[in-house]
């Protein structure tokens, strides 16, 4: 991996938290679609705006949800509302506001998510 894939990576997971494996793909196989991906991302998901980063992880958090997104997407967003200040309550009600409009499926997953995230705080109860 040259050294702009490498200060990309690195750059991710210093500004997101985390970095997924699809980034990692665009990174190496087209560099140039990434780049134009991630400027519009960090416009909208990380430079603060008029929502926090909080809010922006609750939001993303219920709606992830509400589309029935895989557990350990849900779950890394959570952790990510945890970092950025979110309580638990928040966090429980951003996932139970997303059932109105998408069904106790998603509610189901998202509760599910919920509590494996709880349960990796230590002395917390969930």
């Amino acid at each position: 991996m040259d050294d702009e894939r490498t200060r990309l990576l690195e750059e991710i997971a210093r500004r997101r938290g985390y970095v997924h494996d699809f980034h990692k793909i665009l990174i190496m196989e087209d560099l140039d679609f990434f780049k134009l991906y991630e400027k519009l991302s960090s416009l909208v998901y990380v430079k603060e705006r008029a929502l926090s980063r909080k809010v922006i992880e609750l939001v993303f958090t219920g709606v992830l949800v509400a589309m029935r997104a895989s557990r350990e997407h849900i779950k890394l967003h959570i952790r990510a509302a945890l970092e950025h200040g979110a309580s638990k309550e928040e966090i429980l009600e951003a996932i139970e506001v997303a059932y109105l409009p998408s069904g106790v499926v998603s509610l189901m997953e998202g509760i599910d998510a919920y509590k494996e995230v709880m349960a990796e705080r230590p002395g917390k109860d969930v």
